[in-house]
């Protein structure tokens, strides 16, 4: 046995079955290795899940990591719940409303990465060293995903985003936020995320790979879209001097959370400034242009996909032997771009011929007006 064997077997001994080991102090390294590697958004999101973990056992070894726990846990996140944390100057008490599905499925799915990943660190096959014996995630069963939220809203509330001019009464925000949500619909529903960190066009196309997916594709998840004639314009407006990005948006906020956030805000007032059917996001750009692809010009779903920059899992495998044709992004782009500016201009010529039909009418009875009190003058005065 060597001196190396010698003090793993001893390691083993002091932490058998993970008694020793401090699953926060683990989840911690975990996390910090992930945003050195470049993964500082699903960072964020493991970040959420050890904290609410934490809020509900703020100790916890990973042997006590346990199917009844990780099931205590879950209804935990279902109740609504008062919590204070210290976000470094002082505390704070933030109150949560109870999780869905789709919440609960999110955090357990990252707990039970982090576990696997301390199984990967502490147990040593080759060296018949096993200390994480228990499997706390093969007994404890995880929800099933609720079905997506539609968040589209329809052309015509599209085409009121494309007629509205700001006034001077108008935050920049709201303006900004406008005009980010026009790119991202001549873009095919580009994420808020790859619109923040794309890079200069080169030959009239704009190229990235989706930030969301890149890391667990095989393909590193690509997408090229042409720039068409109604986005050149807003690319020009927020064009970077340096070169760096295709847009400024880096300088004015430090990363694309604070971007979203940004931009999100905007939208928000945006939508209640037009009394829109949904909650305005940045979201709501890319369920849009799908759904009107889909039902209103008839775009295949596997097309709609390609614009989405989606791949079906099961056939994962063989798109890595095909070259995606982009021609089909670009295709199903200018139709959507076509036909939505042609609703815009439909609506704004009936509500021009409103505004004109309420104009005449008001005119029609002004005159009226004026004939009557004409001759009810001529009347005083022949009674006089």
């Amino acid at each position: 046995m060597t001196v190396q064997n010698l003090r793993d077997a001893l390691f083993a001994y002091k932490n058998r079955e993970g008694i020793g080991i401090d699953f926060y102090s683990f989840a911690e390294e975990h996390i910090r290795q992930m945003r050195e590697n470049g993964q500082k958004g699903s960072a964020s999101v493991y970040v959420s899940a050890v904290n609410c973990l934490k809020d509900f056992k703020p100790e916890l070894s990973i042997q006590e990591l346990r199917s009844d726990l990780l099931k205590e846990f879950e209804n935990y996140m279902r109740r609504p719940r008062t919590i204070t944390r210290n976000n470094g100057h002082s505390n704070i008490t933030y109150h949560k409303e109870p999780m869905i599905n789709s919440g609960v499925l999110s955090y357990m799915s990252r707990l039970r990465a982090l576990f696997n990943a301390a199984k990967e660190k502490y147990n040593d096959d080759n060296n018949d060293i096993t200390i994480i014996k228990h499997e706390p995630f093969v007994r404890y069963k995880m929800p099933v995903a609720n079905m997506a939220t539609k968040r589209s809203i329809s052309e015509k509330e599209i085409a009121r985003i494309i007629n509205y001019e700001p006034n001077k009464d108008d935050t920049q925000l709201l303006k900004q936020a406008r005009d980010v949500f026009m790119m991202m619909i001549y873009l095919s529903g580009i994420n808020s995320i790859d619109l923040y960190y794309a890079t200069p066009a080169i030959d009239g196309r704009i190229n990235y790979n989706r930030h969301k997916t890149k890391r667990k594709r095989r393909d590193n998840a690509p997408m090229s879209i042409q720039i068409q004639p109604e986005l050149q314009p807003l690319l020009e407006k927020y064009s970077d001097p340096a070169n760096k990005y295709l847009l400024n948006f880096y300088k004015k906020y430090s990363d694309e959370k604070n971007f979203l956030r940004a931009i999100d805000k905007g939208l928000k007032s945006l939508g209640e400034k037009l009394n829109l059917s949904q909650k305005l996001t940045t979201y709501t750009a890319r369920h849009s242009v799908a759904t009107i692809l889909s039902n209103k010009l008839n775009t295949s779903v596997d097309d709609v996909a390609i614009c989405l920059n989606h791949v079906d899992p099961n056939k994962a495998i063989t798109l890595t032997y095909i070259r995606t044709d982009f021609s089909k992004v670009d295709n199903a782009n200018r139709k959507f771009i076509e036909y939505i500016l042609e609703v815009a201009k439909k609506e704004k010529e009936s509500i021009n011929q409103k505004e004109n039909t309420t104009f005449n009418e008001n005119q029609k009875q002004c005159v009226q007006r004026k004939k009557l009190h004409s001759e009810r003058t001529k009347l005083e005065r022949l009674i006089i």
